[in-house]
């Protein structure tokens, strides 16, 4: 056999029957399927041994839950060493009929490659067809020049389909959304290192950044698969999220099996990454300060207190004039009170 397809299953009884039909509906039928039940409650097992029993392609891996990268670690090891090619599938996502074939013809018409990755579309729970939510892994783009100290947002240029996806791409933003878009070289893939099981979400992009690290990532303008896109697949600790993607990232940056300037090239796209992040917080703050100081203005400038002195009212009269270009008015008491239609007033008392 030439291809292993491993599938990670915890409690994913609802759509694993599809995902084993997906596979085995492949036009490439030089494919083993190794299904690694990670401690399910649900039946999922029951439905592997059904369709194990029906296609001696398919074989059944069980252990108590460890999690989903070390599920996927546990795929490999039960792989037969001599398959070439290796691709993890969620149990819950569906491969296109020719996505085997296709992937496998574009990863040996590029030996240097360690991996090779096409393009999906998004399903629902139902199997219909609908928007990807985030609408940016629908195009790769590159960042132009990592090396420079500040890059704008956008200074990017979207790769053509014949060009491959290199580190520069991978670190603007995160476009292969799922392990089934990639086929794997086995043999590099243990070289490199498999998932690792300290991560919980960015275990698929830790894996891209090691890969893209040592070469441009194969690519092959053809949708190979069908994302299930649910609520259990949309739900993440953005906290969480966050913290892994640092974690990612500091590994390529303190990797001293990468050589120095993909190192310190991982570094400039992190730098970028950071103040684009602060950059787009801020555009979402900027409007919220807004409305709070057009609210709060009106109660600020009604009343300021203030001595009797007279260099107490001069003193009154220059800030207003350079805060707010306010007029005088009022008498001269405890509490200076600015009557409406007295002159000039701020954009916050309007």
């Amino acid at each position: 056999m030439t291809v292993t397809v491993v599938t990670p299953v915890f409690n994913g009884a609802d759509h694993l029957w599809a995902t084993l039909l997906s596979v085995q509906a492949q036009t490439f039928g030089d494919f083993e399927h190794v299904v690694v039940d990670d401690g399910s409650t649900d039946g999922s097992a029951d439905i592997v041994r059904e369709a194990a029993a029906a296609d001696s392609r398919i074989r059944l891996v069980q252990q108590p839950n460890a999690g989903l990268s070390a599920a996927r670690n546990t795929g490999v090891a039960h792989a037969d060493p001599a398959n070439e090619f290796i691709l993890f599938l969620d149990d819950d996502d569906l491969l296109r009929p020719t996505a085997l074939e296709v992937l496998v013809g574009a990863l040996r018409s590029a030996p240097d490659a360690t991996a090779v990755h096409g393009d999906l579309a998004a399903v629902d729970g139902a199997g219909e067809a609908v928007p990807l939510v985030r609408i940016e892994a629908a195009e790769r783009r590159a960042v132009v020049d990592p090396h420079r100290w500040w890059t704008p947002r956008h200074a990017t240029r979207p790769l053509a389909p014949h060009e491959p996806s290199p580190i520069e791409a991978f670190g603007y933003v995160l476009f292969v959304y799922t392990v089934g878009q990639v086929l794997l070289r086995r043999e590099r893939l243990a070289q490199i290192g498999e998932f690792d099981p300290i991560l919980r979400v960015a275990q698929d992009y830790d894996l891209w950044l090691r890969i893209s690290a040592r070469g441009p990532m194969a690519y092959v303008p053809e949708v190979v698969l069908d994302y299930r896109q649910t609520d259990r697949s949309l739900s993440s600790d953005q906290t969480t999220t966050r913290r892994e993607d640092l974690y990612a990232r500091f590994k390529c940056i303190t990797d001293r099996s990468l050589p120095q300037a993909t190192r310190r090239l991982v570094r400039h796209l992190h730098r970028h990454h950071e103040w684009h992040r602060c950059a787009e917080r801020l555009t979402y703050i900027g409007p919220a300060l807004s409305e709070i100081i057009s609210h709060a203005a009106p109660t600020l400038c009604m009343k300021v207190p203030m001595s009797d002195s007279p260099s107490a009212m001069s003193r009154l009269r220059n800030s207003g004039t350079r805060s707010g270009d306010h007029s005088e008015s009022g008498d001269r008491s405890r509490t200076l009170t600015m009557p409406p239609g007295s002159g000039p007033v701020c954009s916050g008392c309007q």
